[in-house]
């Protein structure tokens, strides 16, 4: 089971990671340089999101244990308002100055603007969205996760793609924010209209 509970966030990672050999292929590499510049600004929101993440997992396990489904989505969604909370200052700043915060580090990073609001997008997506897969996970439920997040990133990566070409930058950035959208969407119908088959056990 560790390997299916292992294997959603080493998709996440490896999606970031081949959305940067593609700019690299179809733009250029100094404008794979400028899009990680950008995921790296936005992973400080993730950053606030795999702390509370982490706190909660204790608390999603007893609920999962117990097999009350109230007080997991309780724990979910309060995870994510803290988060959202928290992280909202870092997104505003880049939805609303792009272009200043990637002009420190060069004006040639500039050109990363829009990616950069659809990256912060697509983390306050994330945030808001709380500690969904570790919840289907402590049910038990770590193969939805995986189908979830393999439907999401397949699909980011096309979206880059095909629009990498005449969206520049913006087209990896979008790929990414309809990934999370999916991943959290899908996580999000398991864990409040669905239910495990069997009595959930602690991981």
């Amino acid at each position: 089971s560790g390997a299916w509970i292992a294997a959603p966030p080493i998709l996440t990672q490896a999606s970031q990671w081949s959305s940067l050999r593609i700019i690299a292929a179809l733009l250029s590499a100094a404008d794979a340089g400028v899009f990680r510049v950008a995921v790296l600004i936005c992973m400080l929101m993730q950053l606030v999101k795999t702390s509370f993440a982490t706190m909660a997992g204790p608390y999603l396990s007893r609920a999962a244990e117990a097999g009350d489904i109230a007080e997991l989505r309780k724990v979910v969604l309060l995870a994510g308002a803290i988060g959202i909370a928290l992280a909202s200052p870092v997104g505003a700043v880049a939805l609303l100055a792009p272009e200043w915060v990637l002009s420190l580090f060069g004006d040639e990073f500039v050109n990363g603007a829009l990616a950069l609001q659809f990256l912060a997008i697509a983390e306050l997506v994330n945030v808001l969205a709380g500690p969904l897969g570790i919840a289907l996970i402590m049910q038990k439920r770590e193969r939805v996760v995986l189908i979830n997040e393999a439907a999401a990133s397949l699909i980011g990566l096309m979206t880059a793609v095909l629009l990498l070409p005449s969206w520049g930058l913006a087209g990896a950035g979008l790929g990414l924010l309809i990934a999370s959208v999916i991943r959290n969407g899908a996580n999000a119908v398991f864990v409040w209209f669905t239910a495990p088959t069997t009595k959930p056990e602690t991981v």
